[in-house]
């Protein structure tokens, strides 16, 4: 008899709802939207007329688009209903949707949503509403990247998992309405009578992670020293049988040794007292932000973020790490407390998330699984680096939403494929594979 899979994530996926028009920062701009062939096939016939404010463009619509003003049609819709804009097509024939709103990405070569000046979809109307979708009224005739972000689904030999992206401010505004623990987010990716090995690897960064009684700062690198010690453990075991045997799935007991409350103790107690020098660590921080926007940057995404925050950090990565500011500030607002701090909840927050739909793959082996909870602690990085940067003198966070808007920026600046994220990781570093001491200066 077949075992059903177990499905982790499901109810947490189900709970989310699109919030639409009323969302603090749509997805429909500032990053690549693929679109699929069926999708592009449907669009070739339906032409730009059939959306509210994207009438036939004219010549004089052209040259308003040049100049980098708002066009509209002839249609008396109300500035609320209307297209935002649209690039010049061709004249004296009907310019279908995928004419309008479709080419090619020049790095990857895929499909993609042809994004205005502004970085929105051309069919996103003035109430931040998808303006196919509200002309046809049927999710089909929407790509399915739109469709189904920001939910994620992976299929594993003996279970399903859902999440959900950290892209989206919405689901991160869930995991932090969410009790001390987390436990609607991690309920079910927690089970320890789970076979696969990378599932338990992962259960016991999550366990860590999610104690909100260990500051974020001990906790990611209590996680970091977990994923160190299975490494040494592994190759051993390796060592031992010949180099021939590669774990599958955990012994009974075999995580058992993370899991002992003696060994969390001791294990905690030498996180907390290892620190490495405050400014060294400002200054890695401030400079891999630096690196990891540099592109966005210079495609002019996420501006009025990046850029007061880049000019931030150019002038902060001066003598010491420490002009601009005064250096206790530095390491007030900036460093990650060794007790728990509320503040730190929506970082805490974030990393869960992508350590929930990212750390395992369905092709993913160990020393990816390292290499993505590397990359996921550059986003901490990242994100913390932006909170302070973009932060009022004298303050730790601006408002809520800006707070949302902030990680969901973090999240979308690290929202790269395994491929991109593996071969950063390689030519980055001398030494893909983090030693633990790098992760304690990052961390600060």
């Amino acid at each position: 008899m077949e075992i059903p899979k177990i499905v982790p994530g499901e109810s947490f996926c189900r709970r989310f709802q699109c919030t639409a028009g009323s969302c603090l920062f749509t997805c429909c701009q500032q990053w690549i939207i693929s679109v699929d062939q069926d999708t592009e096939r449907r669009w070739r016939k339906i032409p730009v007329s059939r959306l509210p404010g994207m009438e036939e463009p004219d010549s004089r619509l052209d040259r308003n688009l040049a100049a980098g003003a708002s066009g509209s049609g002839s249609r008396t819709e109300t500035a609320e209903t209307k297209i935002r804009s649209t690039d010049p097509g061709s004249h004296g024939r009907k310019q279908s949707l995928a004419e309008a709103g479709i080419c090619t990405d020049r790095g990857s070569g895929i499909r993609k949503i042809r994004l205005n000046r502004d970085g929105c979809c051309p069919f996103l109307t003035g109430k931040s509403l998808c303006g196919v979708q509200v002309a046809m009224e049927d999710q089909n005739d929407i790509p399915q990247t739109c469709r189904v972000f920001p939910r994620i689904q992976k299929e594993y030999p003996d279970r399903t998992e859902y999440s959900l992206s950290a892209c989206c401010p919405e689901v991160i505004r869930m995991a932090l309405e969410m009790p001390e623990g987390f436990p609607d987010l991690l309920r079910e990716f927690c089970d320890p009578d789970v076979s696969d090995f990378l599932y338990q690897v992962r259960r016991q960064v999550l366990c860590i992670l999610a104690d909100e009684s260990i500051p974020l700062r001990s906790a990611v690198l209590a996680a970091a020293y977990v994923l160190l010690d299975i490494r040494d453990r592994i190759e051993e075991d390796r060592r031992k049988n010949g180099g021939k045997r590669n774990i599958s799935s955990p012994e009974a007991g075999w995580f058992q040794k993370y899991e002992a409350p003696d060994f969390r103790d001791s294990l905690l107690s030498a996180v907390s007292k290892a620190a490495p020098d405050e400014g060294d660590s400002f200054r890695e921080n401030l400079e891999l932000f630096l690196d990891l926007t540099e592109n966005y940057h210079r495609a002019g995404m996420y501006s009025a973020d990046l850029g007061p925050a880049r000019d931030a950090a150019g002038k902060l990565c001066g003598e010491n790490g420490r002009s601009g500011r005064d250096p206790g500030a530095e390491t007030t607002m900036f460093s990650l407390t060794d007790a728990a701090d509320p503040d730190d909840r929506p970082l805490r927050a974030l990393i869960l998330l992508e350590c929930v739909s990212q750390l395992v793959t369905e092709s993913s082996g160990f020393r990816n699984l390292i290499l993505t909870y590397e990359w996921i602690v550059l986003e901490l990085s990242l994100a913390r680096t932006m909170r302070y940067l973009c932060s009022p003198p004298g303050g730790h966070t601006g408002s809520p939403e800006s707070e949302l808007r902030l990680l969901t920026e973090a999240s979308r600046i690290m929202g790269f494929p395994e491929s991109d994220i593996f071969a950063y990781m390689e030519s980055a570093f001398d030494e893909p594979v983090w030693s633990w001491g790098y992760y304690d200066l990052v961390m600060g």
